[in-house]
């Protein structure tokens, strides 16, 4: 029985230690938008990338790519 509570604590310590690196680690996403910059759409979009970075303390960020508008030749 001692050896089972042991193994026990042992993998709940390793699990308990696997969940807090998880937890500490940053995340940066690039996302492409349908919109070029300065539409309202793409303005309206920065916004909710600008939400996501302070709700999550500065752990995900959000680098939001406007759509390059090629006019004549």
């Amino acid at each position: 029985m001692l050896k089972t509570l042991t193994r026990t604590a042992l993998a709940a310590v390793a699990v308990g230690g696997l969940m807090a690196s998880a937890a500490a680690q940053e995340f940066s996403f690039r996302f492409q938008s349908s919109d070029p910059s300065g539409n309202p759409n793409f303005e309206l979009q920065q916004g909710w990338a600008e939400s996501v970075k302070e709700k999550t303390d500065g752990r995900v960020e959000i680098n939001l790519l406007p759509v390059e508008i090629h006019r004549g030749p």
